[in-house]
């Protein structure tokens, strides 16, 4: 696929943005602030998700920077409820005057929105992507203490295996589902805990034989022996994960390999900036420009690094590739979905 090999380069910077950063073209000058649409302007950047969590963290350490870029004034708007999907049909909904953009997780739009779930009035297809701040690959590991300790164990298994998980329709429930078919083992979900901490504890006392996390939630686990990472759900792999080959390595059906390349490219999109549909062209690309220097910014992410939160910038057109590629095969991606809905209930 033609973004992988644009993946290769770890910050996924493009020439431009190289040449923001190296002060060729500059940030939002004196002078171009004055004939700037947002100089003097208040943008509401809507974050559809609680208060002090990890996205709200990302946003308002990025608003003053976002705020020096454009000359505006940014306003974080924590807007809660449905799963996100109420703060984000809000945008999807706003005037595309550039003056409202959001901050989410964007594969759990996308999951949402294929799956069918309730509240979604938004077309994940037309959003205008404004780049992202960070993403960490889906790990699949087993207990120390568990009754299968490789992968080829798992795909061998005398039964069906379960795995513990906080919910139904989260883009974990869905990649693990997925990656799982492709490997052909007969997986049952085992939900209703109160996050991947408790999901991850009744494995380890053996309500579960296989766990899936993203590595930072599993890195601590990991590095103390608790646990024994197995398989990476990434587009390319981590490198702090030796010898943990990427699922889309290891299965061997054609199409089902596709299907997991799609959700990991959606996965890839992460944690990102986006705008409405019908944003005007120079706005639009004035919002990338900014978003791609504060993202790539030091002192951002220096703050961030303090703050213990990761940062693997990725540029608007990169992202737009990615979920276009990742979309072309969302008809054939929908029947997987609604199976593993079925298999949860």
């Amino acid at each position: 696929m033609g973004y992988i090999k644009k993946l290769m380069n770890p910050l996924g910077v493009s020439a431009l943005v190289v040449a923001l950063v190296a002060g060729t073209l500059g940030g939002v000058t004196a002078a171009s602030a004055e004939d700037s649409f947002f100089t003097g302007k208040t943008i509401h950047m809507i974050v559809p998700h609680g208060a002090g969590g990890g996205f709200d963290t990302y946003a308002r350490a990025a608003a003053p920077y976002l705020e020096k870029e454009l000359g505006a004034t940014v306003v974080v708007d924590n807007v809660k409820g449905a799963g996100g999907n109420i703060g984000r049909n809000q945008l999807y909904r706003a005037d595309p005057d550039g003056l409202t953009i959001g901050f989410t997780s964007f594969p759990s739009m996308v999951f949402s929105q294929l799956s069918g779930a309730d509240g979604v009035q938004y077309d994940v297809a037309k959003w205008n992507m404004l780049g992202r701040v960070a993403a960490e690959s889906e790990v699949m590991s087993v207990p120390k203490a568990g009754k299968y300790q490789s992968l080829d164990a798992l795909m061998n298994a005398d039964g069906p295996v379960r795995i513990p998980l906080s919910g139904v329709g989260d883009d974990t429930f869905f990649k693990a589902m997925i990656v799982a078919k492709g490997l052909g083992i007969d997986i049952i979900p085992v939900t209703g805990y109160d996050g991947a901490s408790e999901a991850f504890a009744a494995g380890m006392r053996g309500d579960g034989e296989i766990l899936s996390s993203s590595i930072g939630s599993s890195k601590k686990l990991i590095e103390s022996g608790e646990i024994k990472p197995i398989l990476q759900i990434s587009l390319i792999p981590d490198t702090s994960l030796e010898d943990v080959p990427l699922a889309s390595d290891v299965i061997e059906d054609p199409s089902m390999k596709t299907f997991v390349k799609s959700i990991a490219g959606i996965a890839a999109l992460d944690r990102s900036f986006f705008a409405p549909p019908g944003v005007p062209e120079d706005r639009l690309a004035e919002l990338q420009d900014a978003v791609a220097a504060t993202i790539q910014n030091p002192e951002f992410v220096s703050a961030m690094e303090s703050a213990g939160r990761t940062v693997s910038f990725m540029s608007a057109e990169e992202e737009t590739e990615i979920l276009n590629e990742a979309m072309a095969n969302a008809d054939d991606l929908i029947p997987l979905l609604e199976e593993a809905l079925a298999a949860a209930q």
